[in-house]
């Protein structure tokens, strides 16, 4: 923890997948890969419980994690959606100033 420590801003240099939460238990400052996540169910870790973690610290997490997992953008609009392209005409006269582009309009 002590080589992601940025001293002068008071914070923590964390990757894209992961989140940090400064002195959580115990004073113990812990990091969430969302990589390794697993879910369990509460019977399969019985006496690992040591608490839980209240906003604005969860917040920060869920925020990390949904960053983490979708896409950033937005998506392709299907081709059915598109609308068609229109024909290129032919026969249309040139611009005023095709030949010589020092229009002085």
């Amino acid at each position: 923890m002590a080589k992601l420590a940025k001293h002068d801003q008071g914070n923590f240099a964390e990757n894209d997948g992961e989140a940090i939460v400064f002195a959580l238990h115990n004073e113990k400052t812990i990091l969430f890969k969302f990589k390794s996540l697993q879910i369990k169910k509460f019977a399969q870790v019985p006496g690992e419980r040591v608490g839980r973690v209240l906003a604005p610290f969860i917040t920060r997490v869920a925020e990390r994690y949904a960053a983490y997992s979708h896409r950033s953008g937005l998506p392709r609009v299907p081709a059915a959606l598109m609308p068609a392209v229109p024909p290129i005409a032919t026969g249309n006269p040139g611009a005023a100033n095709q030949d010589d582009p020092a229009c002085e309009c």
